[in-house]
This record gives structure tokens, sequence and C-alpha cells, in this order.
């Protein structure tokens, strides 16, 4: 009776895994846009960034709550555009202390159940994402600068210069989150 109780459990555990796996949803980012200039080029600017975020598909731009920040300092002179442009990254104690503690109960409920080589690799695995949940937790509540870069143009450059900001934020700031995501997703769920 015991061992149909636990290989019950077992089949529970893996049916709400491939479920998860099943109702898998694409990333979505929070970005705040944060721009300091004049008025006439901070609405211009303002409007050609989040055109190009939305056009990622996996942003949203928000007010509050953000997983990331935009801040821009533009500089507008006679002739050309000045912009500098840094990155800020805040973390989420509650999504991070939820996952560490539904972690935990899947540790325990793991061990209780017959040694077996899966068994065993399914341990290894949350070990591998418990330690990094509790890496994670020291920087709670702390904003840490990604990257800065300064950006120049011409005065009527000023939507492709944008675009350009855009661009490198994806490439250099979201494709690692969404590698990222991709390797985790590809440890918990087995594939490769």
């Amino acid at each position: 009776m015991k061992l149909w109780l636990n290989i019950l459990i077992v089949v529970c555990v893996l049916l709400t895994a491939s479920s998860l796996k099943a109702e898998e949803t694409k990333p979505n980012f929070k970005v705040r846009i944060k721009i300091d200039a004049e008025e006439d080029i901070k609405q211009k600017t303002e409007s050609y960034i989040s055109r190009k975020l939305r056009s990622l598909g996996d942003v949203t731009i928000v007010d509050i709550g953000e997983d990331c920040e935009i801040e821009i300092v533009l500089i507008k002179s006679e002739t050309f555009l000045a912009f500098s442009v840094i990155y800020y990254e805040s973390q989420d104690v509650k999504g991070l202390l939820l996952a560490k503690n539904g972690l935990s109960d899947l540790m325990i409920l793991l061990k209780s159940h017959p040694v077996t080589e899966q068994r065993q690799e399914l341990i290894k695995k949350v070990s591998v994402l418990q330690s990094r949940m509790v890496s994670a937790l020291s920087t709670v509540g702390y904003y840490s600068a990604k990257y800065h870069w300064l950006y120049t143009c011409g005065i009527d450059r000023l939507r492709s210069r944008c675009e350009k900001i855009i661009v490198d934020f994806d490439n250099l700031y979201l494709k690692p989150k969404r590698e990222k995501i991709a390797e985790i997703e590809a440890m918990v769920y087995g594939e490769e």
C-alpha cells in the first residue's frame, strides 16, 4: 500500500510538472522608462523608445513594479543629440522567496521517495536551483546598473538612434535573460 502511495505521489508531481510546461508562456519583462530632456524632445524620445520596446513582444512598459529601468539623459544642441543610457536591474523578493520555499518543499518530497536514478537526478537539479535562489536573495531590494552607453547623432536622427538603443538593450540585456530562462526551464523540465 505504501509503495502505491509513493508511486501515486511521484506520478502527481510529474503530471504537475508536465502541465506547468504545457501552460508555459513567453517571459514578460517589465521595463520602466525614465527620460531627462527638454520637454519637446523628451516626448518624441519616449514615444520612439516605447514603440520599439513594445515591438519586442515580451516587454511591458510600467511605472512601478519594474524588472529593470532604462534611464536616458538627453542633451540637445542646435545640430546634434547626446544620449547617456543606463540600464538598472531590480530584484523581486516575493518571487525569489516563493520559488525558494517551493523548491525546499519539493526537495523534502523527493527525499521521502525510494532511491532511484531519476530521484537522484531530480534532487541534483533542485539543489542547483536552490543554491542559485539563495545567492540571489542577498541582492534583493537593490538596483544595480547593468550597462551604460553614450550615443550621439544628428538632430534629424532621433528615431533611428532610439531604435538602436533598444536593439542594444534587447541584445545585451534581454537576450541573456531569455537564454537563462530557457536554460532553467530545460533543467527543470529535462529538455535540451
